[in-house]
C-alpha cells in the first residue's frame, strides 16, 4: 500500500507542476516560424503541459485502483530494504534524495544560466554535469568521462542545428555572440 501512495503523490506533484508549467507558457512570445496561427512557440510547450497533466491523472488513478485491490491481499510480513545512504555536508541523506536534489539544483542552474551562457554551452554544461551525477560509479572512469563531454556537446550542436535550421526557432546565443 506503501509503495501506490508514493505514486499517487508523484502523480499529485506532476498535476500540479503541470499545471504551473501551462500557465508560465503563457508568457511565451508569440512567433509562428509558418506564417500561420495554428503552429508557434507556444503550441508545444502547452502541448506537453497538456500531455503532463493527462499522464498524471493516469498514474494517480491506476495507483489508486492497485491499492485498493492490494489491501486485500497484504503479505503478513514484509521485509524492509536497506536504504542506500550518502552524506552530503556532512549529513546523512538516502542517495535517491540527494540525487534529486542534485538534479533539481542543476535544473535551476541551468534555467538561471540559459540566457546569459546560451543554448548551446548551457545545454552542453547540463547534459555533462547531469550525466556524471546519474552515471554509476564504476562508469566514472577516464575514458567514459571524455564520452559524456564527447556525447553532450554532439547532442547540443544536433539539437542546436534542428532547432535554428529545420525549425527556424531562435536561441539565445549568450556568450557565444
Amino acid at each position: 500500500m506503501k509503495k501506490f501512495t508514493k505514486e499517487m503523490k508523484v502523480g499529485v506533484f506532476f498535476l500540479c507542476f503541470a499545471v504551473f508549467y501551462i500557465i508560465s507558457s503563457r508568457n511565451i512570445n508569440t512567433f509562428s516560424p509558418f506564417g500561420h496561427k495554428a503552429l508557434d512557440s507556444k503550441s508545444l510547450p502547452q502541448l506537453l503541459g497538456w500531455l503532463m497533466i493527462v499522464l498524471s491523472i493516469v498514474l494517480i488513478v491506476t495507483s489508486y485502483v492497485k491499492s485498493k485491490k492490494t489491501v486485500a491481499v497484504v503479505p503478513e510480513k514484509q521485509e524492509k530494504k536497506a536504504v542506500e545512504m550518502v552524506t552530503v555536508l556532512g549529513k546523512q541523506l538516502p542517495k535517491v534524495s540527494a540525487y534529486l536534489v542534485a538534479c533539481c539544483g542543476l535544473i535551476a542552474l541551468y534555467t538561471l544560466f540559459f540566457r546569459s551562457l546560451g543554448f548551446v554551452v548551457s545545454t552542453t554544461l547540463f547534459l555533462f554535469l547531469l550525466t556524471l551525477l546519474l552515471a554509476p560509479k564504476d562508469k566514472r572512469t577516464g575514458k567514459m568521462i571524455v564520452f559524456y563531454a564527447v556525447f553532450s556537446v554532439v547532442f547540443t550542436v544536433i539539437l542546436y542545428l534542428l532547432f535554428t535550421r529545420a525549425i527556424a526557432m531562435m536561441l539565445p546565443h549568450g556568450i557565444l555572440g
